[in-house]
């Protein structure tokens, strides 16, 4: 480099490039855990421990394998020494991670304010999405430990090809699907309980009708024709699930009480003083939560094209509530104008099902035709009929 571009790189630069290598190279990755403190440092191996602790607490996500942990680590040295020139780097795939992947970015923004705070310098959205990428391939690679779709197979027993069919889909699928149980006739499907939702694979046309079955038709030969269509099953299984929490949770976690319609207020720091003063008077979070909110704000904006889902760094709400404002001229969020908001107030307890309603509410909203009818919302019967047909349509 420095001959091609007649530049002279000083002792930090190289150190620079040296780690960028080390970080994104697996053949040089350390392959003990003296090897990376050696590399990175204690001070960076106990901060790593610490925010696998702190995620697993909050978040309900275990980041503690080592396919984690040492490139993260090696990715955090090269950051920290990065912050300490004052120089960033660009991710062009910020965006579209805090789009596509909230609760990832959400992670990335806890981890990302922690170190501001330790370290005395401030971190751009880009370099939060890059934690966010790290963050993101452990978990993606987890995907095999994740809640599978419940399934069965309904396959005649001729020359093993049940047992054939049944090897192809686990192959293929089985980090998403278990399958249950086979049949090999409509008749002995009726012994099946049906009373929960599964996806129903079969060879064999179904003449009955089946509560609660989602039925995907298959070949007995070349199953490889019809793997779009399960995988869209499967994506349609994970949606109804994530659907159903959100109908069933909607009375605990919204209140007419903390519902507004076209409020006189139109700017970002009012609507969020206004919302948090009724969960206040609720009692349903304590005095800090605002401070809590704008801290988590300031690091990267909640908003999401129309919405705004803000909330507090921390899940330490008295009562697990979301407050909503709806305002039909808009709502000035930053860069942004929002029409929707969503101040999200989370208790530990419910940090499994925060994570299922947060992507069931960005998905529902994220729809241009939802949020128009949205805007039109003038009562919170309004805006709960519309969450229901939402749902019962599948319009997301």
């Amino acid at each position: 480099m420095e001959e091609k571009f007649n530049i002279h790189l000083n002792q930090h630069e190289r150190f620079e490039i040296y780690m960028l290598f080390k970080a994104n190279a697996n053949y040089s990755l350390p392959s003990t855990q003296e090897e990376l403190q050696a590399s990175v440092g204690e001070e960076i191996i106990e901060l790593i421990n610490y925010y696998v602790e702190q995620i697993n607490n909050l978040y309900m996500i275990d980041l503690s394998n080592s396919a984690f942990t040492t490139p993260f680590s090696l990715h955090l040295k090269n950051l920290l020494f990065r912050a300490s020139t004052g120089r960033f780097t660009n991710n062009p795939m910020a965006e579209t991670i805090k789009m596509n992947s909230p609760i990832v970015f959400d992670i990335a923004i806890y981890i990302g304010l922690d170190l501001m705070e330790r370290y005395k310098f401030t971190l751009n959205e880009d370099e939060m999405a890059f934690l966010a990428m790290h963050i993101g391939a452990e978990i993606e690679r987890q995907n095999q430990n994740r809640s599978k779709a419940p399934a069965i197979l309904l396959c005649p027993d001729y020359r093993n090809m049940c047992l054939s069919i049944l090897n192809k889909l686990l192959m293929n699928f089985g980090n998403q699907l278990t399958i249950n149980k086979t049949f090999h006739s409509e008749e002995e499907l009726k012994e099946l309980d049906t009373s929960y939702n599964q996806i129903l694979f079969t060879t064999l046309p179904i003449h009955d009708t089946y509560n609660n079955l989602t039925i995907v038709e298959i070949p007995p030969f070349n199953i490889e024709s019809k793997y779009d269509s399960i995988q869209e099953a499967l994506f349609e299984m994970q949606n109804d699930y994530q659907n159903h929490k959100l109908r069933t949770n909607f009375h605990n976690f919204f209140f007419k009480d903390l519902f507004i319609t076209n409020p006189s207020m139109d700017g970002r720091n009012q609507i969020i003083t206004c919302l948090c003063d009724k969960l206040k008077l609720l009692n349903y979070v304590d005095e800090s939560f605002e401070e809590k909110v704008y801290k988590r704000e300031n690091a990267a904006t909640t908003a999401f094209g129309n919405i705004a889902i803000p909330h507090s760094v921390n899940m330490d709400a008295i009562k697990t509530s979301i407050a909503v404002a709806i305002s039909k001229k808009g709502i000035r969020w930053g860069t942004n104008t929002v029409h929707l908001v969503l101040l999200l107030a989370i208790n530990k307890a419910d940090k499994k099902t925060f994570r299922e309603l947060y992507e069931s509410l960005i998905s529902i909203f994220s729809e241009d035709s939802v949020l128009q009818e949205i805007k039109n919302c003038t009562s919170f019967e309004d805006f709960e009929s519309l969450i229901y047909n939402c749902i019962d349509d599948k319009r997301f």
